[in-house]
């Protein structure tokens, strides 16, 4: 079996440690998701892909009783993972504008989201529900995102 990176979704390194038959190892340099598409040698060409997520060693988790992020609250802020409780129900205009360092956020089911939320976020995946509006959002402006 073989495995190629077919799609980095933010700046994340991955590199090879180990190949056997049926395993691979890799080891990333810094937080971010990347899938890798494996593929076999036969004549059946059979692939998967499979998406790996390396979290921050210290994320930054919001209170559970924050329900609004205001505008521009966190602009500029030098996290590099972003995790938003279930009770956030908006996010405001630049909330996390500019923030070079961010390279994942979750975010809450059913959030509602700025435009401009996250703009200067040229690192940013999306971690979000399928359907929720956090997966909307990533899809309308162009933002990588991975389903959980």
């Amino acid at each position: 079996m073989k495995s190629t990176m077919i799609k980095k979704l933010a700046l994340l390194l991955l590199t090879l440690v180990s190949q056997d038959g049926s395993s691979i190892v890799v080891s990333a340099s810094a937080p971010g998701a990347a899938t890798i598409r494996f593929e076999t040698d036969d004549a059946l060409q059979s692939s998967a892909d499979c998406t790996i997520i390396i979290h921050a060693q210290e994320p930054m988790i919001l209170p559970a009783a924050l329900t609004t992020v205001d505008e521009e609250s966190f602009a500029n802020l030098m996290a590099e993972e972003i995790i938003l409780g279930s009770n956030v129900e908006a996010i405001g205009a630049r909330a996390f504008a500019d923030c070079k360092n961010l390279v994942l956020i979750t975010l809450p089911d059913d959030v509602q989201i700025a435009d401009d939320a996250f703009s200067g976020c040229d690192l940013l995946t999306i971690l979000c529900i399928e359907g929720s509006t956090g997966h909307t959002y990533a899809a309308e402006h162009g933002i990588p995102h991975v389903l959980h």
